[in-house]
C-alpha cells in the first residue's frame, strides 16, 4: 500500500510523507478510532485519541537509515525550534522508512537531545538507554514499532493499550494480546498462572512491569 503511494526515493518530500504515513499506521494500531489533523501551531501532526486522552502534537522526521542518524537531524525554522524547546513537542523519528519494519523513535528535547546553535540547529544526542519494542501490524503493510529513549521493553505496547483504555477491568483473549504486542506470548503465559502474578521487582519480568 505505502509502496504504491510513496515509492522508494531520496527526495525529502517523499521520505517525509511516507514517514507520516507510518506514524499514522502506528497510532491507528493503538487506537483504531483516533483522528488526525494539522496542528494550529504549525507542527506536523496532531493525534486525537478516542479514549479522551489529551491529544498529542508532534513533529515527524523520516530517514532511510536504520538508525536515528543524529548527524542528519536539523532544525532550520524558529517556529520548529520553539516547538521542541519551549513547548516540549516530541519528534517522532521514523527510521528504515522504506523497509518492511520501520521503527519510530520518540525524541524529547533535554531528555534525549540538545540543539546546537548553527545556521541550522543540529541535534546532539544525550546519553540514554535505547530499547526497541516489538513491531506491530500485519504482513500486508509496514510494521512500525515505537522505540522510546527510556527504560522500556517489548511489552510497552501493552502499557500503552492499558493506559488508553481508561477502565478498571479489562478482559482480553490470548489472540488479542498477541495482536496488541505484535508477537505471541511465551508458552508459560498459557500454562502457568504465576506468569500473571504482580511482581514487586519487575527487572526480569517486563511483562509485569507493562501492566
Amino acid at each position: 500500500m505505502l509502496d504504491a503511494q510513496f515509492p522508494r526515493s531520496m527526495a525529502s518530500a517523499v521520505i517525509g510523507k511516507r514517514a507520516e504515513a507510518v506514524v499514522r499506521i502506528y497510532f491507528r494500531r493503538l487506537d483504531p478510532s483516533c483522528e488526525f489533523r494539522r496542528p494550529r501551531n504549525g507542527a506536523d501532526l496532531e493525534v486525537q485519541f478516542s479514549s479522551g486522552r489529551k491529544s498529542l502534537v508532534l513533529e515527524i522526521k523520516g530517514t532511510d537509515a536504520s538508525r536515528v542518524s543524529w548527524q542528519q537531524l536539523k532544525v532550520s525554522s524558529p517556529h520548529s525550534w520553539r516547538h521542541l524547546v519551549e513547548e516540549g513537542v516530541p519528534i517522532y523519528r521514523v527510521t528504515n522508512v522504506f523497509g518492511k519494519t520501520p521503527c519510530i523513535t520518540e525524541l524529547l528535547h533535554e531528555r534525549d537531545f540538545t540543539l546546537q546553535p548553527e545556521p541550522r540547529w543540529s541535534f546532539k544526542a544525550k546519553r540514554s538507554r535505547v530499547t526497541r519494542t516489538a513491531p506491530t501490524g500485519t504482513s500486508a503493510m509496514p510494521q512500525p514499532s515505537l522505540r522510546v529513549l527510556q527504560r522500556t521493553s517489548k511489552y510497552s505496547p501493552l502499557s500503552v493499550y492499558l493506559s488508553q483504555a481508561r477502565k478498571t477491568t479489562i478482559t482480553l483473549t490470548f489472540a488479542q494480546l498477541d495482536e496488541i504486542l505484535g508477537f505471541p506470548l511465551p508458552a508459560s503465559a498459557k500454562r502457568h498462572q504465576a506468569f500473571w502474578a504482580n511482581q514487586s521487582d519487575t527487572r526480569i519480568r517486563p511483562w509485569a512491569r507493562a501492566w
